[in-house]
């Protein structure tokens, strides 16, 4: 197109939209809009309550769940031994009852925590690696997968089938 009819039609739009609308069609859109009911709209304020309500909420879940958290004991370092002596085995020491103010100074501290297994546990565990190594697991080789592996198949032999000729007098 050309700039002369760009201009015109340009000129002919802004000419349509300088009238002003009738006073009846003004009073029917007053009427229409005074009859539409109100639209509940979030204001900043309700969307920053939420917002620090959920970070509330977020801070105590994880202030609660890091105080019950476990913590695993370093192991101890054993160097090994030279001789080649027979060593005794030591007992364990004895389990002590803890009081209420050990256990409480133990789960709200940062250092270790003693793990006890009940006896009855510590004797399955002792059995069943007893029956482990007086009969040891068997296994079978798991099969070549790889892409250029042969795959063994056996031979397949099929015994031809006998069939007898149809009697014609036994019908």
């Amino acid at each position: 197109m050309r700039d002369e009819v760009i201009t015109d039609l340009d000129r002919q739009i802004q000419e349509a939209l300088a009238v002003d609308p009738s006073p009846d069609f003004q009073a029917r859109v007053r009427i229409c809009l005074a009859e539409e009911p109100q639209r509940y709209r979030v204001g900043t304020g309700g969307l920053l309550f939420g917002v620090a309500g959920l970070t509330v909420v977020a801070v105590l879940v994880v202030f609660v769940s890091s105080r019950n958290d476990v913590r695993p004991r370093p192991a101890a370092v054993v160097a090994p031994t030279t001789t080649s002596a027979m060593v005794e085995p030591v007992s364990p020491p004895a389990i002590q009852k803890p009081t209420a103010e050990r256990v409480r100074r133990m789960t709200r501290g940062a250092g270790t925590q003693t793990v006890l297994v009940p006896q009855s546990e510590r004797e399955a565990f002792r059995r069943f690696l007893e029956a482990l190594t007086e009969n040891p697991l068997t296994y079978v080789a798991p099969p070549d997968d790889r892409e250029d592996a042969l795959l063994s198949v056996p031979d397949i032999t099929i015994e031809p089938i006998l069939i007898e000729p149809i009697d014609a007098a036994g019908e």
